[in-house]
């Protein structure tokens, strides 16, 4: 999740929205490569929390 969505077009990257587990759950139920976090402490958290985290 960004405050600056503009930030977001210097490559193959996706804003998750206001429902971060939904939006992560999305993706990697989806066909395609390997996914990368780069977040805040607390974004890891409340991944691991709904089990997003392999």
């Amino acid at each position: 999740m960004t405050h600056r969505p503009d930030s977001l077009a210097w490559g193959p990257s996706e804003g998750l929205g206001p429902d971060i587990a939904e939006s992560v759950g999305r993706l990697k139920s989806s066909a395609g490569p390997d996914l990368v976090l780069w977040g805040s402490s607390t974004l890891t958290s409340a991944l691991l929390e709904h089990g997003l985290v392999d």
